[in-house]
């Protein structure tokens, strides 16, 4: 008789594959794929549960292609088809449910631009703020909204709260485009902050001077033809006409499903990949810019937010696990680390994630010389932005 593995709470595992002889009891699972086991606790972080009882836990970004449902709560993923379930849904899928794009709302008098953000902490949202408050000072032109997408206290401004219409951020994407009332929706994360007053001016010149112009996109993804939701403004009035076709609108997705091959070879679009092809595809042009990499208009610090939601799951003690997970994790706890100390310069309040030190200098010194030449790099890019954003903000 086969002895249960058995994974405790604190434990890490990253692109692992887990058989019909594991017990998950709060251990958290990074891209891995389950295949068989119970699932009694814990979380499964992007990756692939092939098969097993799903008891207990979160399933955030996975793709379930069989098994049983039982307990659990579903933050977000995939069906077996690959289309995008929002946060609530659960297996087993039936058809996909979308709010049909209503009626153009009315103009707001002398509004011409909404900026909308999603975010899950207050810290990073006063920073993001601060600086869209002066990269588009008049106040009597600009709507700002910001979703809480977060069950924790919303930061000390108004904020948008979860509603059947928007249960998490992509619906809040849909949302937001469905009732605009100005002619332009500047989409921009949390992690990406405006340091400049003279960007949005230009950005305005050249959608109003093209007709054929549908966005421009201030970041852009790399090695794809897409907008995603990094800093992008958009016509409103083209992308609600297009929403009516792709009523999925923002949602991501999974193409070239087959159980046959690895998961991480199948074709994942992130949000606003399949809505910029769309566009395209109806004519329309999409200018891909990729202003972040100057750094004086835009600073962007990637990966603040998703690898700091899996920390939540984890000890301190554990976080050094995290970090050795790749550079993406990595950077974003070192992003994390900076950010604290410039919100914490700005603002009374004080930010709600400790990152240590030590375990930082270690991943990174550990990964051999080109690797920690780059992680050097990242980190005087950050220490970089951080003082381009304090200086504009102050």
């Amino acid at each position: 008789m086969t002895q249960a593995l058995v994974l405790r709470e604190g434990e890490l595992h990253h692109l692992r594959r887990f058989g019909p002889e594991t017990v998950n009891r709060g251990a958290v699972l990074l891209e891995c794929e389950w295949d068989g086991g119970v699932f009694e606790s814990g979380a499964l972080v992007s990756g692939l549960f092939r098969s097993g009882e799903m008891r207990g836990g979160s399933l955030l970004g996975a793709l379930f292609w069989d098994g049983t449902w039982t307990g659990g709560t579903w933050e977000r993923g995939y069906d077996r088809l690959g289309r995008y379930r929002p946060r609530g849904d659960q297996p087993p899928h039936g058809e996909p449910l979308h709010r049909p794009a209503s009626e153009a709302p009315s103009p707001r008098p002398g509004s011409n631009l909404t900026v909308f953000t999603s975010t899950v902490y207050p810290d990073v949202a006063r920073l993001w703020h601060a600086c869209v408050r002066r990269a588009f000072p008049d106040v009597a032109d600009t709507a700002v909204e910001i979703f809480w997408d977060s069950d924790r206290p919303a930061p000390d401004f108004p904020v948008l709260q979860r509603t059947p219409e928007r249960r998490d951020y992509y619906e809040a994407y849909n949302d937001v485009l469905v009732r605009c009332p100005t002619p332009y929706l500047a989409l921009t994360d949390t992690d990406v902050f405006w340091t400049s007053a003279d960007l949005w001016p230009r950005v305005c010149d050249a959608l109003e001077r093209d007709e054929k112009l549908a966005a421009v996109a201030c970041i852009s993804r790399q090695g794809r033809p897409s907008h995603g939701t990094f800093a992008v403004v958009l016509k409103t009035e083209i992308y609600r006409r297009v929403l009516t076709a792709l009523p999925t609108g923002f949602f991501p997705a999974v193409e070239d499903i087959d159980p046959a091959v690895p998961w991480n070879c199948w074709t994942f679009h992130c949000s606003g990949d399949l809505l910029t092809r769309a566009v395209l595809d109806a004519g329309y042009e999409v200018r891909l810019l990729h202003l972040d990499e100057a750094g004086t208009e835009l600073v962007r610090f990637d990966g603040i937010t998703a690898p700091r939601r899996i920390a939540e799951h984890l000890p301190n003690r554990s976080l050094s696990r995290l970090m050795a997970a790749g550079r993406y994790h990595w950077g974003g706890m070192l992003g994390n680390r900076i950010l604290a100390g410039l919100h914490d310069r700005l603002f009374p309040a004080s930010y709600e994630l400790t990152v240590p030190a030590g375990p930082l200098l270690r991943e990174a010194l550990r990964t051999g010389p080109r690797e920690a030449a780059k992680r050097l790099r990242l980190l005087t890019r950050c220490r970089r932005g951080a003082r381009r954003i304090e200086a504009f903000v102050r």
